[in-house]
């Protein structure tokens, strides 16, 4: 959420300012979460990582998102059990027209466009939508493999292989340079 993003930058501003602090020491615990939320603040703990150094450490989980705002870290430390990585893109749908159907209740719905209820849980999607849809998933999903490759010293592939959207508890991702 920007509110967050904003707390982040506000915290990481002082501690980057503060001469006691020689490095700056993230503990991250999640599971993922919105694109832009993440991404917002993966560019806030960079840019304060090119003025001190920081180092990611993940205690339970660092999936998804929690992954990827640890790619921001010069170095990210995890527990031997904890959850990491998941490098992937989700997006969820879900149809309940049948349902609708079966209970005796109709949808009507009007756009200005053709794709302006794209993913309506009210109907199928048709394959353009789908498409479409993927084609934004794989956009974001690029972007997220381009972070790992420049952050991590893994090869590419290696990394094509194992960002499949599975976890590795943090002894694997270790082995695998993630």
């Amino acid at each position: 959420s920007p509110d967050l993003r904003e707390r982040m930058q506000v915290l990481l501003s002082r501690v980057v300012q503060d001469k006691k602090v020689c490095a700056i020491v993230l503990e991250i615990s999640s599971p993922g979460g919105e694109v832009i939320a993440t991404d917002e603040v993966y560019s806030v703990v960079r840019s304060a990582s090119k003025v001190k150094p920081v180092v990611a450490y993940i205690r339970n989980v660092g999936a998804s998102g929690g992954y990827y705002i640890a790619c921001a870290a010069d170095l990210i430390v995890a527990h031997e059990m904890a959850v990491v990585g998941s490098i992937g893109v989700i997006m969820q749908s879900f149809t309940i027209g049948g349902l609708l159907q079966k209970l005796g209740v109709e949808s009507a719905t009007f756009t200005s466009g053709k794709f302006k209820d794209m993913g309506s849980m009210f109907r199928p999607m048709s394959d353009e939508e789908r498409a479409y849809l993927q084609s934004r998933i794989d956009t974001v999903y690029q972007k997220f493999l381009g972070i790992v490759r420049e952050r991590r010293p893994i090869d590419s592939a290696t990394l094509s292989q194992i960002a499949d959207g599975r976890v590795f508890l943090g002894q694997e991702a270790l082995d695998d340079k993630l």
